[in-house]
C-alpha cells in the first residue's frame, strides 16, 4: 500500500528540487526548494508548503506530510527557503538529516491561515523555535510605516537563530515547558509602546496559543489575535 501513495504522490503533486541545505541551530535546517510551479506565485507572509517527507517509508498517508512555514520567497524563479525544525524523532526530523541538494521533494501548496495583516499599525509576533521563520517572514514584510516588536521563547538560546539579514530583532526569552506567565509578563512590558491599530501573531505550541490568545483577546480588547498551533505533544500531521 505505501508504494501505491508514494506512486500517487509522485504523479500527481508538484515537484521541487532542494538546492541548498545548511545547519543553523542544533536541531534547525536552512533549506531552498525551486520548483516551475511556484513561479508567478503572489506570495503572501506567512503562507507555508506541506511537504510529503515520508515517501518510501511504511507509514500513513498523514504522517508523509509536515507542513513548513516559508522564510522567504521568490516568485521569478520559483525558489522558497524554509526553515526545518528536528526536535523529535519523527519523520520530517529523519528526513532533514538525510536529505541531500538535488533531491526531489513532493509538496503541496502554498497556502496560509496565520498571515500577515497589511492593514495593522503596530504588530506583536510571540513564538517558539517551530514559528520563528514564521514570524521572521511576516515582520520583513511589514511596511516601514508599521511598528514590530517580538517575544522569542525556548529553553536554549542556540535555538535563537538569525533572520536571512542576519538580525535578531525579537526579544528572548529563555524558559520551556508552557510559560504562559513569563510571556505575558514580557508582552505586558511591550505594550505601551505599540501603537492601537496592533496586530498579535501567535505561533508554535497550541498549549501556548491557546492560552496566550485567551489572554489577549480577554485583556487586550482592542487588539486583533491571530494564533495557530503548529505543534503538540503526540498530535502528529498539524496543518
Amino acid at each position: 500500500m505505501a508504494s501505491i501513495i508514494d506512486s500517487l504522490t509522485r504523479s500527481i503533486f508538484n515537484k521541487a528540487i532542494l538546492t541548498y541545505r545548511h545547519q543553523i541551530a542544533p536541531a534547525t535546517w536552512h533549506i531552498r526548494i525551486q520548483s516551475d510551479a511556484l513561479v508567478g506565485h503572489t506570495f503572501t507572509a506567512g503562507e507555508h508548503l506541506r511537504l510529503f517527507v515520508g515517501l518510501d517509508r511504511d507509514t500513513a498517508m498523514n504522517s508523509k506530510l509536515r507542513t513548513y512555514s516559508i522564510w522567504a520567497f521568490d516568485a521569478a524563479s520559483g525558489t522558497a527557503d524554509l526553515a526545518i525544525c528536528a526536535h523529535s524523532n519523527g519523520i520530517g526530523s529523519i528526513w532533514i538529516k538525510e536529505v541531500a541538494v538535488g533531491d526531489a521533494i513532493h509538496y503541496m501548496g502554498p497556502k496560509g491561515k496565520l498571515v500577515i495583516d497589511t492593514a495593522g499599525k503596530s504588530h506583536l509576533l510571540i513564538g517558539d523555535p517551530s514559528a520563528l521563520s514564521h514570524l521572521y517572514a511576516i515582520r520583513s514584510h511589514l511596511s516601514t510605516a508599521q511598528e514590530a516588536a517580538g517575544i522569542f521563547y525556548s529553553p536554549d538560546e542556540a535555538d535563537h537563530y538569525a533572520d536571512l539579514d542576519g538580525s535578531r530583532p525579537f526579544q528572548f526569552l529563555r524558559v520551556g515547558g508552557v510559560p504562559t506567565e513569563p510571556l505575558i509578563a514580557a508582552a505586558e512590558q511591550l505594550k505601551s509602546s505599540l501603537r492601537p491599530a496592533l496586530t498579535i501573531y501567535i505561533g508554535g505550541d497550541m498549549r501556548v496559543c491557546k492560552e496566550l490568545g485567551r489572554y489577549f483577546r480577554q485583556n487586550w480588547p482592542h487588539a486583533e489575535v491571530r494564533a495557530k498551533g503548529f505543534w503538540m505533544p503526540g498530535k502528529v500531521g498539524m496543518d
